[in-house]
């Protein structure tokens, strides 16, 4: 069963769980807006909990409706110069899969990425250069920020596994 009708059946069975999540995932996302204006650098969010310890807690974009807005083709602020960017959080939604939430260059503006389009990200893995496109599952209405589902293929997925391996709070050796 994919991981949206999952959602909707537990929608559909346990209403209440969900309108809590999303205020508690709100409210800490203007907490932590609120203790960082104005400082320059993103506010940092470091959430390294997993579905056994907090099941309430889930990223906005996986507890939300989705949100149409339409950018432009070649206005996204990730651009053929690769740029390093801090991980924000990691959150936990399966055994294998976790949502990656990233900071963006400007954190007063939105990804701007348009529709079908995908970042490509880049490392040097075990002196190899590796580069895998990832589709973000977060809006152009998201601003400061771009989330990301990843799976963990483990030794068969060196960008998987790579991203899987960082903590969050630190500017990353990927660059998208």
């Amino acid at each position: 069963m994919g991981r949206s009708v999952r959602s909707i059946l537990d929608c559909v069975i346990h209403p209440y769980k969900h309108q809590k999540a999303r205020a508690a995932t709100k409210e800490q996302e203007e907490s932590a807006l609120t203790q960082n204006k104005g400082a320059s650098s993103p506010p940092i969010k470091i959430n390294t909990t997993t579905n056994q310890e907090n099941e309430d807690w889930l990223p906005s974009t996986m507890t939300g409706p989705p949100v149409s807005a339409y950018c432009a083709p070649r206005s996204c602020q990730l651009t053929e110069t690769p740029t390093p960017i801090p991980l924000l959080s990691r959150t936990r939604v399966s055994e294998t899969a976790a949502v990656l939430r990233f900071g963006l260059p400007d954190t007063e503006q939105p990804l701007n990425l348009s529709t079908c389009a995908c970042i490509l990200a880049k490392s040097e893995i075990e002196g190899e250069m590796v580069v895998r496109p990832y589709t973000p599952i977060s809006t152009n209405h998201n601003v400061g920020y771009f989330d990301l589902l990843v799976r963990n293929y483990g030794a068969a997925g060196k960008m998987s596994r790579h991203l899987h391996e960082i903590k969050p709070g630190v500017t990353t050796s990927v660059s998208f």
